[in-house]
């Protein structure tokens, strides 16, 4: 398929990022339907917060990845869990030269 001839980076990537960020966000917060909007609530406060809008420039994107991601305590999903073994029982088991 060929890119058309007005297309956008940007806006395409945006509107990539905004669908799957956008649907990460509502079901972190599913039980705040759209309906249930109140900035005065803090939790649906939150919510409004995080989702990306369409209108969003760069920097606000990116504000509101840290907002979601590391000020809520999220960003642990962007990464595996890292299983080892402790040093002292390494050294135990070990020996050394």
């Amino acid at each position: 398929m060929a890119i058309p001839t007005d297309f956008n980076e940007f806006e395409h990537l945006q509107s990539t990022i905004l669908r799957v960020h956008n649907r990460i966000v509502r079901e972190e917060f599913s039980d705040i339907t759209g309906d249930d909007l109140d900035l005065a609530v803090p939790r649906s406060s939150l919510r409004w917060a995080c989702l990306l809008k369409d209108n969003d420039t760069c920097d606000m994107m990116i504000q509101r990845f840290l907002l979601f991601y590391f000020t809520l305590r999220r960003a642990q999903d962007l990464q595996q869990p890292f299983y080892g073994i402790p040093l002292d029982d390494l050294h135990a088991s070990r020996k050394f030269k």
